[in-house]
């Protein structure tokens, strides 16, 4: 079997209005350490986050919940 890359996509970090409004918003990457997230098993970067904050990398590995990819 050959792999090739048939598309490309981005992840992207959301919070609902009501969890905002709840535990307080946030302004910084690390400021998501403070916090409970999502995290989708099967990512490409494992059980870290990265992140591009004006062209600088960063990785963090914030509290999460694992949700299942199926």
């Amino acid at each position: 079997m050959v792999a090739r890359k048939i598309a490309q996509t981005s992840l992207c970090t959301y919070a609902a209005p009501q969890y905002i409004k709840a535990h307080g918003e946030l302004f910084k990457i690390n400021d998501l350490m403070l916090h409970k997230c999502l995290h989708y098993l099967g990512t490409p970067h494992g059980s870290s986050w990265v992140f591009d904050d004006e062209g600088e990398r960063v990785e963090i590995n914030p509290n999460r919940r694992a949700i299942p990819t199926s």
